[in-house]
């Protein structure tokens, strides 16, 4: 039952969700689905407060308010302005089967997967944003290689025409 890299969650961190109980990890990936559709505006103007109170809120009162997992979906990207998963073609395909799997489970599931939800909400959230903070040191640790690849080739070109000092001088 390993939704996590389908929903979009790091390599990294689903090592972690996949150790836990299956309901944790069918509520983290309903958290992710949401999250990744949620309005980019909105997470900016919330964006000091997203991840310790804005999200885990509504994830709990969304959790509270609903009778099944679609209902919860429907009721958490509501308050995010948003929509389940992401909007490449590819991974959001992926997402889409994973959210109709985790919707069709049995009801005896999905009431556990609410409790869970409704009681771990800050849990949920923090595993999301883990990923989200995996995902965007390794593009940041991407860029800053591609950036030293780009001044040594300057500095390369310079030197040869003697346009620039080599460091070895």
């Amino acid at each position: 039952m390993n939704y996590c890299e389908r929903v979009g969650i790091h390599p990294s961190i689903c090592e972690i969700i996949v150790s836990l109980e299956d309901t944790v990890q069918i509520a983290t990936a309903l958290v992710q689905l949401c999250h990744i559709g949620a309005d980019q505006k909105l997470r900016r103007d919330q964006a000091i407060k997203w991840w310790t109170s804005f999200l885990p809120e509504r994830i709990m009162l969304s959790a509270m308010t609903s009778a099944t997992l679609g209902e919860f979906c429907a009721e958490l990207c509501g308050r995010l302005n948003g929509r389940i998963g992401g909007t490449n073609d590819q991974g959001g395909e992926l997402q889409r089967i994973a959210w109709a799997e985790i919707v069709s489970i049995s009801p005896a599931m999905q009431k556990r997967v609410l409790d869970i939800l409704e009681a771990q909400a800050v849990v949920c959230a923090t595993l999301v944003r883990a990923s989200a903070d995996a995902f965007r040191e390794e593009t940041r640790l991407h860029d800053e290689s591609i950036d030293e690849e780009r001044t040594d080739k300057a500095e390369a070109v310079f030197a040869d025409r003697g346009l620039f000092p080599s460091i070895a001088e």
